[in-house]
C-alpha cells in the first residue's frame, strides 16, 4: 500500500471513529441528514446526535436518545431534557410534533420549525420506558415476555415510576459524568445548567427524578439542575378529581354539552359512582339515562370522561381529543418512524425492535407500575400524590441540599382549553401546597410579542399544531395568566395559563410557550411583574386614573406590554 493510500485509509477511519464513537456500552453518532428535510437545509444548521444508552446490564435495558444542539452558540447555552408523557409515549412525539427543529407533516416531509426550543437552548429528547420507541430491552428480542414486541397495547419490558425515575438518572449520569465502565458520551455539559421540561404525565416522571437527582447529585459542578416545567401535568387525583378526561363539566363550560344533558348525566340514575380520578361510571338502564350518555358521546366522538363501555367499530375521529376546539387528526408519525431510511438517517438500526411504538397503549399499560395518587386509578399510595414530591424538593431546597444551589425555578402550567388534564383541576393542586403568594403576585396577565409567522410555515405547517399563529405582527398580546408563591426559600414557584392552548402547550401555542421557556425558566424572571402591594386598598381613583391621567392599573398594563416586546 503506497503512502497516499495510507492517507485516504486512514482520514476515512478517522472520519469514522468521529462520527461513530462506542462508550463502553453507549453510543454517540452524528445526524447528518434526515430524509423529507427541506430542500434549503439539506444538513441541520444545528448539530444533531443520537445513539443508546445502557441503563441495565442485567435486563439490557438501552434507552435512545437524540441531543439536538443549539442553533447559536451551543457552548453558551444550557441543556433542557424534554419528556412526554402517558405513560407509554415516546419524547419523539415532541420532536417531531411540538418543540424540535423539524417537524413532520402529513405528506411525510419535514418542515423547519420557527419556534423550536434549540433557539435558545440544546435541546435533548430520549425514549423511555425501554419497549417505547427505538428503546428496547432484553425481553424485546429473546422470546421470553408473553407480550410480543410488535403489540401495541403492551411492552415485553416491565417498569414503573420508581425504575424509570432510577433508569432516567443513571442515563444522565451517562450522559454527562459517566462511570467506572463508561467515558461520559457529553462531558461538555458537566456543570452546565440543566433544566428538565415535559408535560402530560411527565408531572410524575418529572418532580419523582427531580427528587431521586437532588438526593444523589453531591456536586453541581457534576449535574447543575436549575429548574423544571411541567405543562398540564398529571399531579393529584385528589385535586384534580373530576377535571380528567373530557368528563362532562369541561363539556359544559366549553358549551359542547347542554346543561339538561349535564344534569341528567350527574343524576345517581345514570352514573353508578366516579373512579379515583373521577370518570362517571355509566349507568344506562332508562331512556333518558341513555339519551344524555349518547348525546354525549355524539359530542365527542365516543371518548369522553375515558369510560366507553365497548369500542366503537370504524368510527372516525372528528374531534381533538386533545385539544376542545383543534382539527382533528395529523402526520402519521409512527410510519415516518418505521421507515428503514429514516431508522437509518437516526442511527438506530442497532434497535431490537421489530415495530417502532410512538406510544404503547393509552395513558398506560400493562407492563406499566404507576405507583401514585396522579392520574391513577388503581394507585398504591393513595397518600401520595406529586403534591407530596414537591414539597421534599422545597424541603431539601430549605436545607440547603448540595444539590440544590442553583434550583431556582419551579413552573407548573396548563393550557386554558385542555379536556385531558384541565386547568381547573391542577389549580386546586397547586393551591392545595398551602404555599402563599408572593405579595403582589395574584392571578394577573402575562404578555407575549405576537410576532407574524411567515406565510410558509403558515401554509406547510401540520394544521393541528400552532393554530393560533398569523402572518401579521399583533404588538404584545396577552399569552395567560400567572400565580406566583412564596417558598421560603430560593426557589420560584409560578402558576401558568396559556391562553387558546390544548394539552400539548408546546405544539397548540409555540410562540407563547417558548417565550415563557425563555423568560422564566431559563432566565428565571417574573412573567409580568407583580401587581403594586396596595392595589386592593387604594382609592378608585388612584388605581383607575382620571380622564387625564393613568392609574396605577393602566401604568402596570403598560409596563407588562412594553416588556414582552
Amino acid at each position: 500500500m503506497n503512502l497516499s493510500n495510507i492517507l485516504v485509509f486512514l482520514t476515512v477511519l478517522l472520519i469514522i471513529i468521529c462520527t461513530f464513537t462506542v462508550y463502553g456500552h453507549n453510543t454517540k453518532k452524528k445526524v447528518n441528514h434526515l430524509p423529507g428535510m427541506p430542500a434549503y437545509s439539506k444538513r441541520s444548521t444545528s448539530n444533531m446526535y443520537t445513539g443508546f444508552v445502557n441503563v441495565d446490564e442485567a435486563t439490557d435495558t438501552n434507552l435512545f436518545y437524540m441531543l439536538v444542539e443549539a442553533e447559536e452558540n451551543p457552548m453558551d447555552k444550557p441543556l433542557i431534557w424534554w419528556m412526554n408523557g402517558g405513560p407509554g409515549a415516546s419524547s419523539f412525539a415532541g420532536l417531531f410534533g411540538e418543540n424540535g427543529p423539524y417537524l413532520l407533516k402529513s405528506d411525510m416531509k419535514l418542515l423547519r420549525n420557527p419556534y423550536s426550543w434549540n433557539n435558545i437552548a440544546n435541546v435533548l429528547y430520549v425514549e423511555f420506558a425501554p419497549g417505547i420507541g427505538y428503546s428496547y430491552c432484553k425481553s424485546s428480542y429473546d422470546g421470553t415476555s408473553p407480550c410480543p414486541q410488535t403489540s401495541g397495547s403492551c411492552s415485553p419490558c416491565n417498569t414503573s415510576d420508581t425504575l424509570v425515575a432510577e433508569q432516567n438518572l443513571k442515563f444522565l449520569q451517562s450522559f454527562i459524568i459517566g462511570d467506572n465502565k463508561n467515558q461520559p458520551l457529553f462531558p461538555e455539559y458537566k456543570g452546565r445548567p440543566l433544566y428538565i421540561a415535559g408535560e402530560s404525565y411527565a408531572g410524575v416522571y418529572i418532580p419523582t427524578f427531580t427528587q431521586l437527582l437532588l438526593e444523589t447529585v453531591e456536586n453541581v459542578k457534576d449535574i447543575n439542575l436549575n429548574g423544571i416545567f411541567v405543562t398540564d401535568p398529571c399531579t393529584s387525583n385528589k385535586y384534580q378529581f373530576g377535571w380528567l378526561d373530557l368528563n362532562p363539566r369541561f363539556a359544559y363550560e366549553k358549551g359542547i354539552i347542554s346543561m339538561g344533558t349535564l344534569n341528567t348525566i350527574e343524576s345517581k340514575a345514570c352514573s353508578s359512582g366516579r373512579t379515583s380520578v373521577g370518570d362517571y361510571r355509566r349507568q344506562v338502564k332508562t331512556v333518558d339515562c341513555r339519551k344524555a350518555w349518547r348525546m354525549y358521546d355524539i359530542a365527542l366522538a365516543g371518548i369522553g370522561n375515558a369510560v366507553q363501555p365497548n369500542p366503537i367499530y370504524n368510527l372516525p375521529m372528528y374531534i381533538d381529543p386533545l385539544n376542545a376546539f383543534g382539527p382533528s387528526g395529523g402526520p402519521n408519525l409512527p410510519g415516518y418512524l418505521n421507515l428503514q431510511d429514516v431508522k437509518t438517517a437516526l442511527n438506530a438500526n442497532g434497535s431490537k425492535n421489530k415495530v417502532y411504538h410512538i406510544e404503547i397503549g393509552n395513558n398506560g399499560y400493562p407492563n406499566y407500575h404507576s405507583e401514585y395518587s396522579a392520574c391513577n386509578n388503581n394507585p398504591d399510595r393513595k397518600t401520595s400524590d406529586m403534591l407530596d414530591i414537591y414539597k421534599e424538593i422545597i424541603m431539601m431546597s430549605k436545607e440547603q441540599k448540595p444539590s440544590t444551589l442553583n434550583f431556582k425555578t419551579v413552573i407548573v402550567s396548563s393550557g386554558d382549553i385542555d379536556p385531558v388534564v384541565n386547568l381547573h383541576g391542577t389549580e386546586k393542586a397547586i393551591e392545595a401546597l398551602n404555599l402563599t403568594e408572593v405579595n403582589g403576585g395574584v392571578r394577573r396577565p402575562w404578555f407575549f410579542n405576537g410576532t407574524g409567522t411567515d406565510m410558509g410555515t403558515i401554509v406547510e405547517k401540520p394544521w393541528a399544531w400552532g393554530q393560533t399563529l398569523h402572518t401579521k405582527n399583533s404588538g404584545p398580546q396577552i399569552g395567560g395568566f400567572i400565580r406566583n408563591f412564596n417558598t421560603t426559600c430560593n426557589v420560584d414557584f409560578h402558576f401558568v395559563t396559556v391562553r387558546d392552548s390544548g394539552h400539548m402547550t408546546p405544539a397548540y401555542a409555540p410562540l407563547r410557550v417558548l417565550h415563557m421557556i425563555n423568560h422564566t425558566l431559563v432566565n428565571h424572571k417574573f412573567l409580568s411583574t407583580v401587581l403594586p402591594s396596595n392595589f386592593e386598598s387604594v382609592d378608585d381613583t388612584t388605581f383607575y386614573g382620571t380622564e387625564d391621567s393613568a392609574g396605577i392599573f393602566t401604568k402596570w398594563v403598560l409596563e407588562n406590554m412594553k416588556q414582552a416586546i
